[in-house]
């Protein structure tokens, strides 16, 4: 019991996305509307982690939007 608990915590707590699988064209997207939520004072990195479903405490947390968009293109984006 203890074992499928553990497994249903670790799903629930898992990230959607892997590293380098985001395409540009949806970065892009999301890009533009972060304006928006920008206005609503939800921080670049916070943004981006809830659309994508990505747990990422450095991007989340990260309150520089161009050292957090470095990140984000370095480790998140999908290379051709």
């Amino acid at each position: 019991m203890f074992t499928q608990m553990a497994q249903q915590l670790l799903q629930r707590h898992e990230p959607s996305a892997e590293p380098n699988s985001i395409d540009l064209d949806s970065y892009l997207d999301w890009q533009r509307n972060h304006t928006f939520e920008a206005l609503q004072n939800i921080r670049y990195g916070q943004s981006f982690c809830y659309h994508f479903d990505i747990t990422d405490n450095r991007i989340f947390y990260e309150r520089d939007w161009t050292r957090c968009d470095k990140l984000i293109r370095k480790e998140w984006l999908s290379r051709p």
